[in-house]
């Protein structure tokens, strides 16, 4: 028996959430607006943006075609253009192929918030990359590496990731809303728009892009029901089998005691357990799926609602009994799941005013920026675009911003920085032309 708690209660934007466990009710509740612009109220019918919910969707293509495309096979052999020879399609499924991820550097490469960008963009950018960014055997988790996994899936089989996806996973399931967006004007019949509210006012969040793969796939709650269905009855049902595991192993990942396989996750002490979750430009998604066939579905539109977080208080709630989910759901207990900024985001005083320290370059990520000093913090600029960076608590050559550090030497710029990205670390910048001042500055009187 399904049950739907609410029907689209709430003004703004919000979500859809699906949760079954065999033998028991089926809850549906959804809450919100699929369009502010309009009054069209979520459903599960409704299509979102799943980002990187979509992994497990393009390892299984990967894994399902393994007879054609060996999974131990080098990148570089279907990709002549990816420099790093030892990786493997294996190692791009786990996230072991130590592959910067590229949309952290765009803003090095001086893209802006709403420059449009595509999924050759990104690969231009990994086609720079020489060597592994972190040991082998190291986990690093790397949209840019799911951008070549379906690269090379679709040089192999002549075919796009969206044509094979249909004829292999979405017609076989009846996913008739899921789709992989090609093109940022393409039009996604009953999509939904993400949405976040800031000082009283909601904004909305599209941008325009277009990446194959990993973080362009839409879908109902409806057809994640049906995909989870699937992955259910793919699983044996001993427990030493992990889902899709004979096929890829589960490694160590970026997560304590959690392990990482056919582009799901899952806890080292309860293999019977996979997770994943997705957000990109607003949206966010959670899947939640047991061995036994029980799981949680959780899709929002609403920028200040975190899925992931959602989906782990809805299974801490089914832990205590379903009235705890009642209760929950019932009084909308999930509040503001996303908090704001801390980051200092006054205006930066122009360039012109400020002690300049160096023009610098990189072999991995095109362009230049430029190191400057002004009321005592370092600043990194990329196209006109400034940056402030802080120096770590225990002071001398970190300075952190917003999703980065800078490492430099002890004395002066004069011989570069590391510059390290949460998703892409060791980027080596070398001066162009850099001043001999010391490192780092030192406020005076003036500043």
């Amino acid at each position: 028996m399904a049950t739907d708690l609410a029907a689209s209660s709430g003004k703004g934007a919000g979500y859809a959430i699906h949760i079954h466990i065999p033998g028991q009710r089926m809850v549906t509740y959804h809450r919100g607006a699929a369009l502010l612009e309009h009054p069209v109220p979520i459903t599960s019918r409704t299509v979102f943006n799943v980002g990187s919910v979509a992994k497990q969707i393009t390892a299984h293509l990967a894994v399902s075609q393994v007879d054609a495309l060996p999974l131990d096979r080098a990148v570089s052999d279907i990709l002549p253009r990816f420099q790093i020879r030892d990786v493997t399609l294996r190692d791009l499924i786990c996230h072991h192929g130590g592959v910067r991820d590229a949309e952290s550097m765009l803003a090095l490469a001086g893209l802006r918030d709403l420059d449009h960008y595509t999924s050759q963009d990104l690969l231009a950018l990994a086609y720079r990359q020489t060597a592994r960014a972190v040991p082998r055997g190291q986990f690093l988790y790397s949209n840019t590496g799911y951008v070549l996994l379906t690269a090379a899936i679709e040089a192999a089989h002549g075919s796009d990731i969206q044509s094979l996806s249909s004829e292999l996973i979405f017609r076989r399931l009846n996913m008739k809303q899921t789709v992989f967006k090609r093109d940022a004007s393409q039009v996604i019949p009953g999509s939904c728009r993400a949405y976040r509210r800031c000082h009283g006012q909601d904004a909305a969040l599209s941008r325009p892009v277009s990446i194959a793969g990993p973080g362009a796939l839409w879908t109902s709650a409806t057809d994640l029901e049906r995909w989870l269905a699937y992955v259910s009855d793919c699983w044996p049902a001993s427990a030493e089998h992990h889902a899709f595991g004979d096929a890829v192993p589960y490694l160590a990942s970026d997560r304590e005691a959690g392990h990482y396989g056919a582009g799901l996750y899952t806890a080292a002490s309860n293999p019977r357990v996979v997770v994943h979750h997705g957000h990109e430009h607003g949206f966010s998604a959670s899947t939640y799926l047991t061995q036994g066939g029980a799981y949680v579905i959780c899709l929002s539109n609403n920028g200040n609602l975190n899925a992931a977080i959602i989906s782990e208080k809805l299974v801490a709630a089914l832990a205590t009994g379903t009235d705890s989910l009642d209760m929950l759901v019932d009084t909308d207990g999930f509040g503001q799941l996303v908090k704001g900024p801390t980051l200092d985001h006054s205006p930066i005083q122009p360039m012109s005013q400020h002690q300049w320290l160096g023009d610098f370059e990189s072999v991995d990520v095109p362009g230049t920026i430029r190191i400057t000093y002004a009321d005592g913090v370092v600043h990194l600029w990329r196209k006109g675009t400034g940056y402030r960076l802080y120096p770590g608590s225990s002071g001398g050559s970190r300075h952190f911003g917003p999703g980065f550090h800078l490492v430099a030497g002890a004395d002066s710029l004069r011989v570069g920085f590391i510059l390290n990205m949460d998703r892409a670390p060791g980027l080596e910048y070398k001066p162009i032309t850099a001043a001999n001042h010391p490192w780092p500055p030192q406020r005076t009187s003036s500043d």
